[in-house]
């Protein structure tokens, strides 16, 4: 296979999946992994990819529906939100966000007294068997790609309220660029929920690390805490907990 048309098979996959691993296509193409870094290279200087730890990611991507969502890495995950179900308490206030993440913790939350603010539909879906959790939902305007309320009232609502915890998740994180997201709706309401929480747990799993999106959601720094799979590069894990940044690997 010519260099180009390995160059083209990659842009297409990343139509298909949200990120490419330098070992996945190797043994795909069957080259060596200096070859597909080198096509990552040239693609991400002609603004085709963006370069992230181990791989890419798509340039410039559509915010996906949740049903596609709820799929992609769903392992991780599972395993993700049984952490961050071992860090809430009974009486808590949390927040969740419009993420797949926090609908996998909705659904592995056990029926303790509790109450959870969210935007997230699905989220309300989830829990409205749970008798003794208390669910508040945010106003808004509908984003049917996520089912979720974003927008000013979004934001004037949840500036009511006080959570003594955050589980959120975002499009990317860039250990210089910070958080960041796809959609600026999205973004801003996650800004919002930062703003009234006292702890921000970010659940990020490693495909989307060394990554960036649109819009800036807060810097690295406004973390307390990340959850994340063990794919994770140890250096960046090293580096935020040397910053003072609790870091979970599942």
């Amino acid at each position: 296979m010519l260099a180009i048309e390995r160059q083209r098979e990659i842009i297409r996959a990343l139509t298909e999946q949200p990120s490419v691993r330098v070992t996945d296509l190797a043994v795909r193409f069957q080259v060596a992994e200096e070859t597909i870094r080198r096509d990552l290279d040239k693609l991400s200087a002609e603004g085709k990819l963006v370069r992230s730890h181990g791989g890419a990611v798509a340039a410039i991507e559509a915010e996906q529906p949740h049903e596609q969502r709820e799929l992609l890495n769903q392992p991780q995950k599972e395993a993700m939100a049984r952490e961050a179900v071992r860090l809430i308490e009974p009486g808590d206030t949390i927040v969740l966000d419009a993420s797949s993440s926090s609908w996998f913790i909705a659904r592995q939350l056990p029926d303790m007294p509790l109450t959870v603010i969210t935007n997230a539909l699905y989220v309300c879906t989830a829990l409205a068997g749970r008798e003794q959790i208390s669910v508040i939902c945010t106003g808004g305007s509908l984003a049917r790609t996520s089912m979720s309320l974003v927008g000013t009232t979004t934001i004037g609502f949840l500036g009511r309220y006080h959570a003594t915890k955050l589980f959120f998740s975002c499009r990317a994180l860039d250990l210089q660029r910070g958080l960041s997201d796809l959609s600026e709706d999205q973004a801003a309401v996650r800004q919002a929920m930062l703003d009234i929480s006292d702890r921000h747990i970010l659940m990020m799993d490693s495909s989307k690390w060394g990554a960036r999106a649109l819009s800036i959601v807060a810097p690295i720094q406004e973390v307390h805490c990340i959850i994340t799979d063990s794919h994770t590069p140890d250096a960046d894990c090293q580096t935020l907990r040397a910053a003072g940044i609790e870091v979970i690997t599942c």
